[in-house]
């Protein structure tokens, strides 16, 4: 199962950000005072680097994520392939901004070590990283989680289910 970049939610997200930016922009010639000029400034910053890495993604030219008979792999998170047998089980989980596919994972470090820096200190800022749990956002893709939930139940999962744990 291949899994792409929604190009309609990334396209939403450049609208969003493109407003972050021109609030931003429109603070900064106003300055009300220094330090809400300030502010604007950072914010113009980050919001245009967001903007940039949202508008990089239009141009992603495989599928992000792939699930088949040997393992998982999330292209976006530069850890390579997960195997089956690295993983002793999987859930979902979400939030009131996202999906996730839950991995618990064998050895754990050797994935969290090939993270991005940044994504890296993403998940240590939320007490993610040391642990067994991987997570995989389905926020930004094409196909539901409960579709690659499916597609993991019925096709890769029936030789292991008395050794992989399922938890919708």
């Amino acid at each position: 199962m291949e899994i792409w970049i929604s190009k309609t939610k990334v396209f939403k997200a450049i609208g969003v950000s493109f407003l972050l930016v021109a609030a931003s922009a429109f603070v900064v010639v106003i300055r009300p005072n220094w330090f809400v000029a300030a502010a604007a400034v950072t914010g113009f910053i980050l919001f245009g680097a967001m903007t940039i890495a949202f508008i990089l993604r239009l141009f992603y030219t495989e599928p992000q994520v792939i699930i088949n008979l040997e393992g998982i792999e999330d292209k976006r998170l530069n850890t390579g392939l997960i195997s089956w047998s690295e993983i002793s089980a999987v859930s979902m989980e979400a939030s009131s901004q996202a999906q996730y596919l839950i991995l618990i994972l064998n050895s754990p470090d050797e994935y969290h070590q090939k993270l991005p820096k940044l994504e890296l200190l993403l998940r240590r800022a939320n007490g993610q990283a040391g642990t067994n749990k991987f997570r995989i956002r389905f926020t930004d893709l094409d196909k539901p989680i409960e579709e690659a939930w499916g597609f993991i139940e019925n096709n890769m999962l029936q030789s292991r289910k008395e050794s992989l744990h399922l938890a919708p």
